[in-house]
């Protein structure tokens, strides 16, 4: 049996997208990666001008439901699409995942290159209106309680 090149092409496409996932995470109105600058709690500290892998990266899930509370933005990237840019995809527990680093990366263009992942606007997540009213419910009762305390 004789297989062509596309086909090898294809199948060995399938097995790599075998284990991809699908990876959300929280950003502001504009992007999932804010700021000007990597963090160091996320990929540590540079040396010699370069990002080194350290095991961190940034935090993202497998399931928008995991995602902090308070997450209004949510934008998602398939795990195989950050490992085609170079990045290593690992999932240390449960449904957080890492876009960590293979090797080292230059310290200037690190935030840059995660910012340019294919990332996309998945939608926005509001509070449910019952939780608003609850909320102000709360926060008068509270408010209450304290007038009368000081009564």
């Amino acid at each position: 049996m004789q297989f062509t090149t596309a086909t090898l092409f294809a199948i060995a496409l399938l097995a790599a997208n075998v284990n991809a996932v699908t990876l959300y995470r929280g950003g502001n109105s504009h992007t999932p990666v804010t700021g000007d600058r990597v963090r160091h709690q996320d990929f540590g500290h540079p040396s010699d001008g370069h990002y080194h892998p350290n095991g961190g990266g940034l935090s993202t899930f497998s399931n928008p439901d995991h995602l902090p509370k308070g997450t209004k933005h949510v934008y998602s990237v398939e795990s195989h699409e950050a490992e085609a840019h170079g990045f290593k995809v690992t999932n240390d527990h449960g449904t957080h995942h890492n876009i960590g680093l293979h090797q080292k990366h230059p310290e200037g263009t690190l935030h840059s290159a995660l910012k340019n992942l294919p990332w996309k606007k998945v939608g926005r997540r509001d509070v449910h209106p019952m939780n608003r009213v609850r909320m102000v419910h709360e926060a008068l009762e509270s408010s209450k309680r304290s007038i009368e305390e000081l009564d």
